[in-house]
C-alpha cells in the first residue's frame, strides 16, 4: 500500500468526484494535489509538483485522452511510482502510452470477461458486430432488458413502468438487477485491472 499519494483531477465533474473521495479517504497520506484541464497536453507544471512531493503513487481522476499523455510525461520526468486511475481510463486508446502505461492500476465497476456469462456475451457481441464490446457493454445490455421486460408484462404507462423498475429484482449477465431507494444499482462490485504486456488485464474484485 502506498504511504504517500499525489492526487490529480481534470476539473470535470467526473474527474473531481473520485479525486475528492480519494483525498477524503486517504487523509494525510495525500501529500499534494493538482488540477489539469481536459484537452491539455503540456503537463510540465504538474510533473514538477509531483517530483517535488516524491509520492509512492499518483491517482488521476479523468479520462484516457489526458491520462495517456500525462503518464508519458510523468515517466519522462522521473516518476517511477504507481499510477492509479478510474474507469474513464479503461480504454484501448490508453495503451498508446506504451511502456509508460505498464503497471497502471485501473479500477472499474465493470465485470471482466473472465466471468463465464460475460465471456459468452462478449463472444456473441463480437460475432454480431465484428469488434470487442466496450467497457460497459454488458452492463448496458442488462439495463436495456428491464424496459422490454416491463412492456412484455403488459405495462403501457409511465407510472406503472416506474413502479416496475423500482421493484425489479432479476438476474442479469453482470449482476442481480435491482435498485436502492435512491435509484442506484444495489449490487455494485468494483474490479481492479492492471496494464501488463500492452494489455488491460483483470486482477479480480476489490473487496
Amino acid at each position: 500500500m502506498a504511504k504517500s499519494v499525489f492526487v490529480i483531477d481534470d476539473a470535470s465533474e467526473y474527474g473531481a468526484g473520485p479525486a475528492g473521495i480519494i483525498e477524503e479517504d486517504l487523509g494525510d497520506t495525500v501529500v499534494d494535489t493538482d488540477t489539469i484541464q481536459t484537452g491539455q497536453t503540456d503537463f510540465s507544471a504538474t510533473v514538477t509538483k509531483v517530483n517535488s512531493s516524491k509520492p509512492d503513487a499518483v491517482f488521476f481522476g479523468g479520462y484516457y485522452a489526458e491520462a495517456t499523455i500525462l503518464i508519458g510525461q510523468l515517466r519522462d520526468g522521473g516518476f517511477d511510482g504507481t499510477f492509479v486511475v478510474a474507469d474513464g481510463v479503461k480504454d484501448p486508446a490508453y495503451l498508446d502510452a506504451k511502456k509508460a502505461a505498464e503497471g497502471t492500476i485501473i479500477t472499474c465497476p465493470c465485470i471482466p470477461d473472465t466471468d463465464p456469462a460475460v465471456a459468452e456475451f462478449a463472444a456473441a457481441y463480437e460475432a454480431e458486430f465484428g469488434e470487442a464490446p466496450g467497457t460497459y457493454a454488458a452492463e448496458a445490455y442488462d439495463a436495456a432488458q428491464i424496459f422490454p421486460d416491463g412492456i412484455g408484462s403488459g405495462i403501457d404507462n409511465r407510472a406503472d413502468m416506474l413502479e416496475f423498475v423500482n421493484g425489479y429484482d432479476e438476474a442479469g449477465i453482470t449482476k442481480q438487477l435491482k435498485f436502492d431507494e435512491t435509484g442506484e444499482p444495489a449490487d455494485v462490485h468494483v474490479y481492479a485491472y492492471t496494464v501488463k504486456g500492452g494489455a488491460i488485464v483483470p486482477e479480480g474484485e476489490i473487496k
